[in-house]
């Protein structure tokens, strides 16, 4: 395959990371419209900004689909699985009536993360730091997933936003 078949995949897989983050912003719009307050749950605001930050790392980091200069059908198929995983986390966002978060929501989010260890199999390891953090966040995810209403809740939060935070800059 040539550029253009990377080309493809890249406005594939941009199409469906803008579709994400249009799902945040649209389900965002009322919110500010309200006179309730935008976030019932501080948590929710911060899951919101780490599904945010998430998409908007992953856009900016989609330059890597071409370095690929044969692409696959599965390797292609593989590429949009990521995107398409930050999508449904996009569409089981938390809402103002419950306090926790859907297991659609976490699960979306620890398949991304599995998928990321995936992309540092098919691209070449990022080094030992990035896949520490991953391995990390990765964990704390499939936690949250397992037992949504844990003690530590809040403090398993922030901790994901910190290491989302530190994924960015690794």
């Amino acid at each position: 395959m040539d550029v253009p078949t990377g080309l493809l995949v890249a406005l594939m897989f941009v199409t469906l990371l803008t579709m994400s983050f249009g799902n945040i912003l649209a389900a965002f719009a009322p919110r500010i419209q309200s006179k309730d307050p935008v976030f019932a749950h501080r948590l929710h605001g911060l899951w919101w900004a780490i599904l945010s930050l998430v998409i908007l790392e992953t856009f900016w980091r989609c330059t890597a689909i071409f370095l690929v200069e044969d692409w696959s059908f599965v390797e292609f198929l593989y590429m949009i699985l990521g995107a398409a995983f930050l999508f449904f986390a996009s569409t089981s966002l938390p809402e103002n009536d419950r306090p926790g978060l859907s297991k659609p929501f976490l699960g979306s989010l620890v398949a991304f993360h599995l998928w990321l260890l995936g992309i540092a199999v098919l691209f070449g390891s990022p080094g030992w730091l990035p896949l520490l953090v991953t391995f990390g966040l990765l964990g704390l995810l499939i936690f949250l997933w397992r037992t949504p209403d844990a003690t530590y809740f809040l403090q398993i939060s922030y901790t994901v936003a910190g290491l989302t935070i530190l994924s960015m800059i690794v």
